[in-house]
């Protein structure tokens, strides 16, 4: 009597969980629906608390995607560069959130932190890696030619094109830098 007794609260406590869960997947489906369709429409900045709770309640790789590309959008990079690293720490394996983590690691300034993302998509593929490599010294030598750093800049093309010498963005970079240079 006393397992027939157990065995229903167990079932009846698991069917009230199952209930939780559900009613949590419904509205986090509402949430990400609603941050989806506000994107859509070009309203980031009020997707944005859409897409937290939705991460909040459900981790999913495309929702920190989505959200760093919002807080990207509204120009908060170093919001989008945070979201991103935790993505990435949730998914380690994950290219596609390691390239935006590097890229908007990048934009913040953070080299540091992009010779590490570097170091781990090589890990993962280094034929992929030889590419992220050349974007990001073809980064750094826009960089530096920016900051009227010529020689600096040059040296970063010269050894993009050592990864990709068909590379036109590094290949521009290089006649750029030799045409100030020369002046």
């Amino acid at each position: 009597m006393y397992r027939l007794l157990i065995a229903s609260l167990v079932a009846l406590f698991l069917m009230t969980q199952v209930q939780v869960c559900l009613a949590s997947k419904t509205e986090t489906n509402e949430d990400l629906e609603t941050a989806r369709e506000l994107v859509d429409d070009g309203a980031y900045p009020l997707a944005i608390p859409h897409f937290v709770k939705a991460l909040e309640d459900v981790k999913n790789e495309a929702i920190y995607l989505e959200l760093g590309q919002a807080y990207r959008v509204v120009g908060l990079p170093r919001a989008a560069f945070e979201t991103y690293v935790a993505g990435v720490k949730r998914y380690p394996q994950s290219l596609s959130l390691l390239t935006v983590a590097l890229d908007e690691s990048i934009r913040c300034g953070k080299l540091k932190a992009a010779k590490t993302l570097v170091r781990r998509i090589v890990k993962i593929d280094s034929n992929f890696g030889r590419t992220v490599k050349c974007t990001v010294l073809v980064a750094l030598g826009e960089a530096a030619y920016k900051g009227s750093q010529y020689s600096k800049a040059l040296k970063y093309f010269d050894k993009a094109l050592k990864y990709e010498p068909y590379r036109v963005s590094a290949q521009r970079g290089v006649a750029m830098c030799n045409d100030k240079l020369d002046d």
